[in-house]
């Protein structure tokens, strides 16, 4: 510890994230102690986004409860910040056992709720000291499955500390079922991640034509690179989002020596944008007169597609999309996406002026239909947990 204090600090600092950098080894200010709390773990901006409906529900089902937030980046802590209604928000602790069981403690949580597969063991073992653990969104990808089995014992132990699983598909909920021996506490219930239904808001300025490649990761950026050697007659701007911005650098490099580009806060109207900061995809997607989703030619599995849909995009994204099935197929059912596969498959969708089977409109009316089950599911579990414990 003494060790990585200041080392870290030097990171954060250089990252400009050295404002909240004392949060990760539990040194966190509360502006109040709550009378009892419902803890909700997020791993970064992703999982955050997800969760602004739930927390909506839980404010308004379960008003005697402050809501407390963790994430494990930064930007999702800022993203959190500025997008949801929770009470405490905050840098988890990571893997500081004794961190998580004080706070847990002195925040009195009665439900540890954390979203997505994050098996960290001392949150786990520490947060179960003083609160119930639900898994919200509980997945098992293929390519994890073969070792989860192989740990059997150690992931078993893990999930059984869970009060319950809510897996987000039929498929993770059995693959989890497995490695727990028990499909008792274990309901499929859809994703969380597909349940924010808003009307587009769009306040980004960016004139022309533009090809939007959004979440990308290595080796998809010179993919898109090619493509667009060949089509860039037909666009004024090709505007690229790597996943991760620590790459901003290293994607600048491989546009740059074939395109005038620029980064999108130099605010320059070059042949090629690229993205160097957070929570601006829906104004892009607002924007775009194509999008490719990325994760998806690549074998990372996929990136949520939801809300460029909802923009009345027909999107193009590569065959792995595992991480995303109930959105990938609800959306291939109204011939919202085109799957790529090769580079004629890309140049085809890009030079495609109207898809005439696309139907936004059903689309968006069944999302509407099965948007609120997974919420009302989870919130329905959590009051009955509670009344059950006020009744004992």
């Amino acid at each position: 510890m003494p060790l990585i204090l200041p080392i870290g600090y030097l990171v954060a600092l250089k990252r400009k994230e050295e404002k909240w950098y004392f949060e990760r080894f539990g040194f966190i200010l509360f502006n109040k102690k709550p009378e009892k709390t419902i803890w909700i773990h997020c791993a970064s901006v992703g999982e955050v986004l997800s969760v602004k409906s739930l927390i909506e529900k839980i404010k308004k089902e379960m008003p005697d409860y402050d809501i407390a937030l963790s994430t494990v980046t930064a930007t999702g802590k800022d993203v959190a910040t500025k997008n949801l209604n929770a009470d405490f928000i905050f840098l988890l602790p990571l893997e500081n056992y004794f961190a998580i069981k004080y706070l847990t403690s002195y925040l009195n949580t009665k439900y540890f709720l954390i979203i997505d597969t994050e098996l960290w063991p001392n949150l786990i073992f520490a947060a179960q000291k003083n609160a119930k653990l639900i898994l919200v969104n509980g997945r098992l990808s293929e390519r994890s499955y073969p070792k989860y089995k192989l740990f059997k014992p150690i992931f078993k132990k893990l999930l059984n500390s869970f009060e319950h699983i809510f897996a987000k598909s039929k498929t993770d909920a059995e693959r989890l079922a497995d490695i727990l021996d028990n499909k008792d506490k274990i309901s499929d219930i859809g994703n969380i991640k597909v349940v924010n239904i808003e009307s587009p808001k769009s306040n980004f300025d960016l004139n022309g034509k533009i090809f939007l490649a959004a979440s990308t990761h290595q080796g998809e950026e010179t993919f898109i690179k090619d493509i667009f050697e060949k089509v860039s007659d037909k666009f004024d701007h090709l505007v690229l989002a790597p996943r991760h911005l620590n790459r901003v650098e290293e994607v600048f490099t491989i546009f740059s020596e074939s395109f005038e580009t620029s980064l999108l806060s130099e605010g320059r109207q070059t042949k090629v944008i690229i993205v160097d900061s957070f929570g601006i995809l829906k104004n892009l997607y607002s924007c775009a007169e194509k999008v490719f989703v990325g994760g998806s030619i690549t074998n990372v599995g996929g990136h949520n597609i939801y809300e460029a849909l909802i923009f009345k995009k027909v999107v193009a994204v590569g065959k792995h999309m595992q991480n995303f099935t109930e959105i990938f197929e609800l959306a291939q059912k109204y011939n919202l996406v085109f799957t790529v596969e090769s580079e004629a498959n890309m140049i085809q969708y890009l030079n495609t002026e109207k898809f005439e089977n696309a139907d936004f409109e059903g689309f968006i009316a069944e999302a509407k239909a099965i948007a609120e089950k997974p919420i009302n599911e989870i919130v329905n579990f959590l009051k009955n947990e509670n009344t059950d414990s006020n009744t004992i």
